[in-house]
């Protein structure tokens, strides 16, 4: 077994360390495809909640307004036709029915409001290169003089 030296005072076996990264992939390989939809919803609030609150420790049923079973039967009550828990992947996603910048949240009443499960439904990816309105020019498109 080979010994990586970390520090002069502490040594850890090479075979034990691993990356956060290969951590990770290891835990998704376990998951069911509805246990991958609420890991990476889970970690979308954390990282968006530690970008306003960086110590923050919260309890997800608490912030959600609802119990994990509960709101994974509440997605599959709003899916849209074609949208399976297998075929998730790059096609649907969970998304806020009203976006972050619509809440105060630094008040309770907007943080748990931007976080509870009624703002949250799946929604189909736009495929990329997709244009909402092709007709209505870029802004990046104008004329230095039109400026």
């Amino acid at each position: 077994m080979a010994i990586l030296r970390l520090s002069p005072v502490r040594e850890v076996a090479e075979d034990v360390v691993k990356s956060a990264y290969q951590l990770k992939v290891e835990r998704l390989a376990r998951m069911t495809p509805r246990e991958r939809v609420i890991d990476k919803t889970l970690e979308s609030y954390r990282q968006q909640i530690r970008s306003i609150y960086p110590n923050a420790v919260f309890d997800t049923e608490f912030v959600l307004g609802i119990s994990i079973p509960e709101y994974l039967a509440y997605l599959e009550e709003r899916m849209q036709p074609g949208m399976t828990w297998e075929d998730k992947k790059g096609k649907w996603r969970v998304a806020a029915i009203r976006k972050m910048n619509e809440f105060d949240l630094t008040t309770g009443e907007g943080f748990y409001g931007f976080f509870h499960y009624t703002n949250r439904r799946p929604e189909w990816t736009k495929p990329k290169g997709f244009v909402a309105n092709p007709d209505k020019p870029s802004p990046l498109d104008r004329d230095a003089d039109q400026v």
